[in-house]
């Protein structure tokens, strides 16, 4: 059977960084859920990935002829409230 641990250890995994403060690669196993949809069940591999981190200020973009957009406001996940943290996956040594 796999040990299980607490949230706040997970997290204090996802959040660990090496001497040079670059944050240390980890693996992770979750299932999929979507609950406005009222699907999921996939159980997702990542061997590799990262933690990012949430901006909640505005996200300024560029259009195809290279000038800025209307900035926009990135939505609040409310990670605390429902117990979620963005991840990227490492392939190939690149972020993805």
């Amino acid at each position: 059977m796999l040990a299980t641990i607490t949230l706040r250890e997970v997290l204090e995994q996802m959040k660990a960084t090496d001497e040079a403060g670059q944050l240390i690669p980890f693996s992770i196993t979750v299932i999929a859920n979507n609950k406005q949809k009222k699907t999921g069940g996939q159980i997702i591999d990542y061997p590799k990935a990262i933690a990012v981190a949430h901006k909640g200020e505005a996200q300024q973009e560029q259009t195809s002829e290279g000038v800025p957009s209307q900035p926009r406001l990135s939505k609040n996940p409310l990670h605390f409230k429902n117990s979620t943290r963005n991840i990227e996956e490492i392939v190939g040594g690149h972020r993805t």
